[in-house]
């Protein structure tokens, strides 16, 4: 499927003008009710409370920055953004003012001494940055709202015959940072083709593109049986115990939805607490922190099976998982044989 103007003007007629609005009255300095307008697109096509809430929280920091910026008038931003001098070629302010924002993270962070400490903690700060950068120079930035949800630009790509660059490697962590620049290079060429205003683009991108690919239906509830059974890992954070949520988080991008995941908190409690199904597919996410993803639903909790009682099990006390610390763990298969027996721990502990 190509993109249709016809079907794009059924959708600005149907309430798609008050989206572009909405923008270009951002473009124009008045970001009243920004941060709620956010989380209402956001929401369209992400199955994660959490993670909606995390975008709203980003945009009210925008918001207050943005006004900040604004007391200066566009022309002055502009100077101050690309540089003094002759501006570069569109391509490059783009690539220079990442790797410059990216230098700078580096410079100012030097307790980061891995490639993937930094890359790590600079990533979520692209959340504010990406929106800046789409304020202040729209016509070469967009504001990225799709960490952790690469599937849902992926699925909007392939359904409108966007050809999206190659995806970096997990290690090549400058290439990834890179990468938000080479979707402003083809988004930029989509929308001069089909003549879109940069607010036109981003309400393609942020309403109509994830509704026809049908919004947050990508996590399914009706899940098939499992097939199969992975570890997966997270810090002082208890999604579990609301059995209604549904959570994206690093995983297996060969996870199938019906798949069985077990979640195992590293701090600070060091122990399995629940087992949960995946009712997405796995995918691969250039632009966050890990770079692997699935969204789980249906938690269910079982008594607590800590890092001691696996060291002092005859059969997991062998295993790589608990021989490595459970380092690594993110998407790691576990057999089915360990499965059941690790419900057999569970068991009796009470439950």
């Amino acid at each position: 499927m190509t993109f249709n103007k016809y079907q794009w003007n059924l959708y600005l007629k149907a309430g798609g003008e008050k989206t572009v609005n909405r923008f270009e009255d951002f473009l124009n300095g008045n970001f009243e009710g920004y941060p709620e307008f956010v989380k209402e697109l956001v929401s369209g096509f992400c199955p994660d409370e959490s993670m909606v809430q995390l975008w709203y929280e980003a945009a009210i920091a925008v918001t207050i920055d943005l006004d900040d910026l604004c007391q200066e008038n566009k022309r002055t931003l502009n100077a101050s953004f690309h540089g003094e001098g002759e501006r570069e070629s569109e391509s490059g302010t783009i690539y220079q003012t990442l790797e410059k924002d990216w230098q700078n993270f580096i410079a100012d962070n030097p307790q980061y001494k891995q490639g993937w400490e930094v890359f790590g903690n600079y990533v979520p700060e692209m959340l504010c940055h990406t929106q800046i950068w789409a304020f202040l120079d729209p016509e070469n930035f967009f504001p990225y709202f799709f960490m952790q949800l690469f599937n849902v630009l992926f699925s909007v790509a392939d359904m409108f015959g966007i050809e999206l660059p190659p995806i970096p490697g997990k290690k090549q962590y400058e290439e990834r940072i890179k990468y938000y620049g080479d979707l402003c290079n083809v988004f930029r060429g989509f929308a001069d083709e089909n003549k879109m205003t940069p607010a036109e683009l981003w309400a393609f991108l942020y309403e109509y593109g994830p509704s026809c690919v049908g919004g947050t239906t990508w996590a399914d509830l009706d899940i098939p049986e499992a097939h199969c059974v992975y570890v997966f890992g997270t810090g002082p954070y208890y999604p579990e115990e609301d059995n209604t949520c549904k959570w994206i988080c690093q995983g297996n991008p060969d996870m199938q939805p019906g798949d069985i995941g077990l979640l195992y908190h590293w701090a600070p409690d060091k122990c399995y607490t629940s087992i949960w199904r995946a009712v997405s597919p796995g995918y691969y996410d250039p632009l966050a922190t890990h770079d692997r993803y699935v969204c789980y639903g249906h938690p269910v909790l079982i008594p607590r099976i800590t890092f001691a009682d696996l060291k002092a099990d005859s059969i997991f006390r062998e295993t790589a998982l608990v021989r490595q610390n459970m380092l690594h763990m993110d998407g790691a298969p576990m057999l089915p044989s360990e499965y059941m027996h690790l419900l057999e721990m569970a068991r009796a502990k009470g439950e």
